[in-house]
């Protein structure tokens, strides 16, 4: 999957998984398999795509 993509990670830092859906901190990967990821980038346990924030980004916002 990643083959011909630069990666800056070491070996041992990389997911050794492809993501294909979440939730909360539960990932779906390419293989149907469910992974608990409570942790890293900032998370601070609110999982991936908390409800409350997705809500708040789908507005508009002035960017400029």
């Amino acid at each position: 999957m990643q083959i011909n993509f630069v990666n800056f990670y070491a070996p041992a830092t990389i997911n050794p998984y492809v993501a294909v859906a979440a939730k909360g901190p539960w990932i779906v990967t390419s293989h149907g398999a469910v992974v608990h990821d409570n942790g890293g980038y900032g998370m601070l346990g609110g999982g991936h795509g908390p409800e409350d924030i997705i809500d708040a980004m789908s507005k508009n916002h002035v960017m400029a």
